[in-house]
């Protein structure tokens, strides 16, 4: 029933998700990475509902989705010269990801993009089919919920000593997004490659001081690789 109220856009991106895990093929039902489900931690609920309350005071020209890694950018609107609206909460997955735009009070206009990076967090639990599956199912949730938003998606970070932590898995699913951008309605940005080759050979890399969320100087990388594929836009 629910394919019927999807705009076609929508439609397409969520026939395509079988075709778009190849080589992973398609997700067995009630996969958690793409079964909306709330936090199941008191702090983590506590921090998405202050998130849906800013949410319809603050439509602005960018929304920005994601866990811990955007919900720590402060500057992002300097960063990025755009105002935005930031809808991330540290500790979600793809699944909490879903679950917070099924509920989200903002409607079909409210943004004129998204910039989405999720998926770090599932690495814990999920091989790398699970969490190209999961971030799928949201680009499909998007665009139904702001079907005339552009919709962007970078890809997920380096992490760990020497950021090669479940790096195979997050090469697999960064590939696979920026293969098939165009059949899933996306821009892709390629986050990853700056910061791999900056902190190249380095256990401890000052832009991601603690091997999984930005300093300083990383934000100002991961705001010029997003401001660059925006451009005027």
């Amino acid at each position: 029933m629910m394919l019927r109220v999807l705009p076609v856009l929508a439609l397409q991106a969520f026939l395509a998700l079988p075709a778009l895990a190849a080589p992973c093929g398609p997700l067995p039902p009630g996969a958690p990475a793409v079964s909306p489900a709330p936090r199941g931690d008191e702090r983590g609920q506590r921090m998405t509902e202050r998130t849906m309350m800013r949410a319809p005071a603050q439509p602005s020209d960018t929304l920005l989705v994601g866990d811990s890694i955007f919900a720590r950018w402060g500057a992002a609107s300097g960063d990025l010269g755009r105002p935005v609206t930031n809808f991330g909460v540290g500790g979600d997955r793809t699944e909490n990801v879903l679950d917070r735009i099924d509920r989200a009070p903002f409607g079909p206009d409210a943004f004129r993009r998204v910039v989405l990076l999720i998926g770090t967090n599932n690495l814990a639990r999920d091989d790398g089919c699970s969490v190209l599956g999961g971030i799928t199912a949201i680009i499909a949730r998007l665009h139904q919920r702001l079907p005339r938003a552009e919709i962007v998606v970078v890809s997920i970070l380096p992490r760990g000593p020497g950021l090669r932590v479940r790096r195979r898995e997050i090469e697999l699913v960064n590939r696979a997004l920026a293969e098939d951008q165009a059949a899933l309605g996306i821009r892709f940005v390629d986050a990853f490659t700056p910061f791999a080759r900056a902190c190249d050979g380095q256990e401890q890399c000052p832009l991601l001081p603690d091997r999984l969320h930005p300093g300083p100087e990383g934000y100002a990388v991961l705001g010029q690789s997003i401001a660059a594929a925006l451009g005027g836009r």
